[in-house]
């Protein structure tokens, strides 16, 4: 159930611009016949902040901007939105295999370990020595 609401909270840019893109497609007068045509990201920061982009684009080198920022700026929003889940999914799938942070000890590879020096968690395990110690006997009475 965890997994899912974390699944869930990184979704949410996703869904609000999928939800952007209805209201602007559908939202005014809700003609379903046309299809849905999804926003760029590009589209989105000249449409709703033209003096910044102007500014970026003048302060950026033109190669660069043509090798880089453009390619990212005609993607499709959503994708854009769901690179939190492109980012989530694969370290968690590492974690569970290799048996990592929260799935320590359940790992899909049971015999495969990846082993950390130092301590784990907030215990705290003290070197008694090798057991040449003399034990302390317990009388009851």
């Amino acid at each position: 159930m965890k997994l899912f609401g974390l699944f869930f909270l990184l979704c949410l840019p996703a869904i609000a611009a999928l939800g952007f893109d209805l209201w602007l497609a559908y939202g005014e007068n809700m003609d379903f016949s046309k299809p849905l045509e999804l926003s760029s990201v590009g589209w989105l920061w000249v449409k709703y902040a033209e003096d910044n982009y102007n500014m970026i684009r003048d302060s950026i080198d033109p190669a660069t901007w043509i090798c880089f920022v453009k390619p990212i700026l005609s993607q499709k929003l959503v994708t854009i939105a769901l690179l939190p889940v492109y980012i989530a999914v694969p370290t968690m799938l590492v974690m569970k295999t290799f048996g990592l942070g929260s799935y320590e000890g359940n790992g899909w590879l049971r015999g495969v370990s990846i082993k950390r020096g130092g301590q784990k968690g907030f215990t705290y395990q003290a070197d008694l020595g090798d057991g040449s110690r003399k034990r302390i006997k317990y009388n009851r009475r």
